[in-house]
Formats: C-alpha cells, sequence, structure tokens
C-alpha cells in the first residue's frame, strides 16, 4: 500500500500494572493515504494511524518527515480476529533514503 508518512512515534518503558515490572515497546504510524483514482467525486488524502513494531519504524526513523512510502503487510489472526500487520516500511525514493542515510559530514564534506 503506497502511503506519506506524516509521522511516528516509539514509547518504550517498563511497566507495573501487573505487579511484576515488564518492559514494553509500542510503535505507530501516521498515514495519509491517497483516495482512489477510482473513486468519482474523491480527491486528496485520508488520514490513519497503524500500530507498528518499533523495530520497523527505527529503521526509517533517520528520514525527514513527510515521505512517500510502501507499507508491506500480511494478514495474521489474533485473538481470533483476521487482522492486518505491518511487516515492512519502504521508502519509495531509494534515492533520498540513501542520501539521508549518511552522516552529515559525508554530505557536506567536513
Amino acid at each position: 500500500m503506497k502511503v506519506q508518512i506524516v509521522g511516528h512515534m516509539i514509547k518504550e518503558g517498563v511497566s507495573t500494572k501487573s505487579g511484576t515490572p515488564k518492559p514494553y515497546s509500542i510503535g505507530e504510524i501516521h498515514v495519509l493515504v491517497p483516495f482512489s483514482a477510482r473513486d468519482t467525486g474523491s480527491s486528496g488524502y485520508a488520514g490513519g494511524k497503524h500500530s507498528v513494531e518499533p523495530m520497523i519504524i527505527k529503521k526509517v526513523a533517520h528520514l525527514p518527515l513527510p515521505f512517500e512510502a510502501e507499507l508491506h503487510t500480511q494478514d495474521v489472526m489474533l485473538y481470533g480476529k483476521q487482522q492486518t500487520e505491518i511487516i515492512d516500511i519502504v521508502p519509495l525514493n531509494a534515492a533520498m533514503a540513501i542520501k539521508n542515510a549518511a552522516p552529515a559530514t559525508a554530505r557536506t564534506g567536513a
């Protein structure tokens, strides 16, 4: 699914609600999805958010927002319900991703 990622969030910590400290890590991305060209009378984008594993977000966290990406998904059964889970985020402009992944000194020549 092609989207424009406009924000991401990672929350990490230790929960003590159950009495026993347990670490947690929650990731979320905020996206704009273009309306389909076949939808008559529709133009623009719809906003949404998706839960994503933090390690997937960390792979693209260095990119400047917003950026276009392809979300790779898979359907899984969770608590007896079918859900779609994001398994990878692939930036669409690979040249931009490589340029922005380089250290600042490599870009500026300092």
